[in-house]
C-alpha cells in the first residue's frame, strides 16, 4: 500500500518547496490514481492554501521595539546560518564582478591587513589613553598614579590595566597607597552605541593581585587618633570644585553604571609611626555595585570604589564595626 502523509510545517517557504518535490515524484509514480491531474491540484490547493490559526509575518506584527524578534524569525526562514549566507552571496557577486582570481586575491589581502590595522589603532588609542589618564590623575585623586601598559579591544568592549600605581599623598612615607597588578574592565558596547556615549554601562570590573598600604600619620590607628593616607585622598575627592560648563555646552551628564565588581587576592599593610603589619584579605566582590552604592555618577562611584578598598583592608584587619567606625 502506498501512503501519502502531509504536514504543514511552521516554515511556509520550505513547505512549498518540499510539496512541489512531493508532487513531481507523484506524477512519476506508477500507482493508480496517483497521477490524476485533479486529484494532485486538489492536493495542491489543499497544503498551499493558508492555515487561519497560523500567524502570519506582516508588517503590524514587526513594530520598532520587535525588530529583533522580527529579525529571529527571518533568520529562521534562511537555509543555513547567517554569517555563511552572507559570506557565500558576498562570494558569488566578488567572483562575478571580479573574476575569481582577483577575488582570492583581494580577500586574502583584507584578512591579511585589517587585523594588522586594526592592532595598530588599538595600540595608538592605548597609548592616548594611558597619556590621558596620567595627565588627569591629580585633577581626579589629587596624586600622581602611574600605568604599565593598557590593552584595549573596541570590538570586545574590554580594556585591560597592567602595573596600575597611585602614589601616595605628601605627607606620608609609603612607597604608594596602592597598586594593581591587572584591572580588567567590560563595556557593554552596544548601550554605548545605542545611547551615543550617554550611558556607560561596566558590566565587569575586576582588580586582581592588588596591594594597598593605609598609613596613619599617627601613632595609634584609626581616625580619632591621625589622619590615613586613603583619608586624605577621600577628602581631595569630595572636596574638589566642579568643573565650569559653558551655556551653549549643557548637555545631560553622563551617567553610568557598574555592575559587577571584584577586589581579588588583597593584601594590606597597616602602618603609623610605631610600626606596620602586613596581611592578607578577603575577596570582596559586588553584584550590583551602582544599585548598591545608589549612585550613577563617576566621581561618586570612583570615591566608593576607595572607600570598598579601605573598608575591606579595615575590616579584615580589626573587624566590620571597626571600619564602619573608622570611615
Amino acid at each position: 500500500m502506498f501512503t501519502v502523509s502531509a504536514t504543514k510545517p511552521s516554515d511556509p517557504v520550505l513547505n512549498e518547496k518540499l510539496l512541489d518535490e512531493a508532487l513531481g515524484e507523484l506524477e512519476k509514480s506508477d500507482v493508480p490514481g496517483l497521477s490524476n491531474p485533479d486529484w494532485l491540484s486538489s492536493l495542491t490547493s489543499l497544503v498551499k492554501s493558508p492555515d487561519p490559526s497560523a500567524p502570519a509575518l506582516t508588517n503590524a506584527d514587526c513594530p520598532k521595539k520587535k525588530l529583533s524578534s522580527c529579525a529571529s524569525r527571518l533568520r529562521e526562514l534562511l537555509p543555513m546560518p547567517l554569517p555563511v549566507f552572507v559570506a557565500l552571496i558576498f562570494g558569488a557577486v566578488g567572483s562575478a564582478c571580479l573574476g575569481l582570481p582577483v577575488f582570492l586575491a583581494l580577500v586574502a589581502g583584507v584578512s591579511v591587513l585589517v587585523p594588522f590595522i586594526y592592532r595598530l589603532c588599538m595600540q595608538k588609542v592605548a597609548r592616548a589613553l594611558k597619556a590621558y589618564a596620567e595627565q588627569e590623575d591629580r585633577q581626579m585623586f589629587g596624586v600622581d598614579m602611574h600605568i604599565g601598559s593598557v590593552e584595549l579591544s573596541v570590538c570586545y568592549g574590554q580594556l585591560v590595566i597592567n602595573d596600575f600605581v597611585v602614589d601616595n599623598p605628601e605627607g606620608f612615607n609609603s612607597k604608594y597607597l596602592w597598586k594593581a597588578n591587572r584591572i580588567f574592565v567590560d563595556l557593554d558596547m552596544g548601550e554605548l552605541i545605542k545611547t551615543r556615549g550617554q550611558h556607560v554601562v561596566v558590566e565587569d570590573m575586576r582588580f586582581d593581585g592588588l596591594d594597598a598600604i593605609i598609613e596613619y600619620d599617627s601613632v595609634l590607628f584609626g581616625s580619632a587618633f591621625g589622619t590615613s593616607n586613603f583619608q586624605k585622598v577621600l577628602d581631595f575627592m569630595h572636596n574638589k570644585p566642579a568643573k565650569a560648563t559653558s551655556a551653549k555646552q549643557e548637555k545631560p551628564p553622563t551617567t553610568w553604571t557598574f555592575e559587577k565588581v571584584a577586589f581579588i587576592n588583597v593584601s594590606a599593610d597597616l602602618a603609623s609611626k610605631a610600626g606596620e603589619a602586613r596581611f592578607d584579605c578577603a575577596d570582596l566582590r559586588y553584584r550590583h555595585f551602582s544599585q548598591e552604592m545608589d549612585s550613577q555618577h563617576f566621581g561618586e562611584l570612583v570615591s566608593h570604589l576607595v572607600i570598598a578598598l579601605n573598608k575591606t583592608v579595615l575590616a579584615n584587619l580589626a573587624g566590620r564595626s571597626f571600619a564602619e567606625k573608622h570611615l
